[in-house]
């Protein structure tokens, strides 16, 4: 661009200079005349890079196209703190056919500042990639397909409990942490769950999952 504007400003200059060379002399004006407008290029009278037939083509811009250069990263926001100093706890009511429900209190020592909500999820997939690892570990990026939402609460209540039903024999379900039923419900295979993970949601978005509990892929064969 600075290019440009240099060589329209040669050329306007060369243009005027070519018309002051080729206008006769004019009289002196007297005391009363008013100039004409024909000494002042409007602005609409623009020479182009032809008009001028000694103007000398500017130089190719040294400054590199904006797309070829490499994008800055935007700062990392802080975000939000996730629930920490986890425990989770169960309490099991059984029935005389030998079925049972199911009560889980996860709780959460650190302090959440109001207007927070913490959800318990649900992890229906084992997201480990190696043998003996974990299902899922703290700050791992969970499809929003793997999620089961068990339960949610205010950041300042502290805890979430959420109760399934399952059938006689918690073998049924291998090696899952528990799945999402009602009472007299099978859960099917898509609402068991591997892992149960916590965040912290505002606002202003949402913290990393950290994980209050999960099997490793080698707990699945039952």
């Amino acid at each position: 661009m600075y290019g440009r504007l240099a060589s329209l400003f040669v050329l306007g200059v060369t243009f005027a200079g070519c018309g002051a060379a080729a206008s006769p002399p004019s009289p002196a004006p007297t005391s009363t005349a008013i100039p004409t407008t024909t000494a002042k290029p409007t602005a609409s009278a623009t020479p182009t890079a032809t008009a001028s037939p000694g103007a000398t083509p500017s130089a190719t811009p040294t400054t590199a196209p904006t797309s070829t250069q490499a994008p800055t990263p935007s700062p990392t926001p802080a975000g939000l703190r996730p629930p920490a100093g986890l425990r989770l706890t169960a309490d099991s009511k059984d029935y005389s056919d030998g079925s049972f429900t199911l009560t889980n209190t996860v709780s959460w020592t650190n302090e959440l500042s109001a207007g927070t909500t913490v959800k318990v999820f649900g992890i229906n997939k084992c997201l480990a990639t190696t043998d003996g690892a974990p299902c899922v570990i703290d700050g791992m990026n969970v499809p929003n397909k793997n999620l089961l939402l068990l339960g949610s609460a205010a950041g300042i209540d502290g805890h979430v409990s959420w109760s399934y039903w399952a059938p006689e024999g918690a073998s049924y379900y291998c090696g899952a942490q528990g799945v999402v039923a009602n009472k007299g419900q099978i859960a099917k295979e898509d609402q068991w769950y591997w892992a149960v993970v916590l965040r912290a949601e505002d606002g202003s978005g949402m913290s990393d999952f950290t994980v209050a509990a999960t099997s490793n892929n080698e707990d699945l064969v039952c």
